[in-house]
C-alpha cells in the first residue's frame, strides 16, 4: 500500500503540471508524453468514436 502511494506521490507535480497546461493554457501534448493514470502506468489513447465517450483511456482487449 506505501509503494502505490508513493508512487502516485512522485507523479503528482508532473500531473499538476500537464492539468495546468493543457486545461488552462489549452495546449495539446503528445500522448506518449501525458500521464493517463496515476494507478495504470500501461495505460493508452483508445479513439473508439462513441458519441458520449469520443477519446476513452484504458487498455484495449482482443479475444478472437
Amino acid at each position: 500500500m506505501i509503494e502505490r502511494i508513493d508512487n502516485v506521490l512522485e507523479q503528482l507535480p508532473e500531473a499538476i503540471k500537464q492539468a495546468h497546461a493543457r486545461i488552462i493554457r489549452k495546449e495539446k501534448a503528445a500522448n506518449e508524453e501525458k500521464i493517463l493514470s496515476l494507478y495504470e502506468p500501461d495505460a493508452n489513447v483508445i479513439v473508439r468514436g462513441k458519441p458520449e465517450a469520443e477519446i476513452e483511456f484504458g487498455n484495449s482487449l482482443l479475444v478472437v
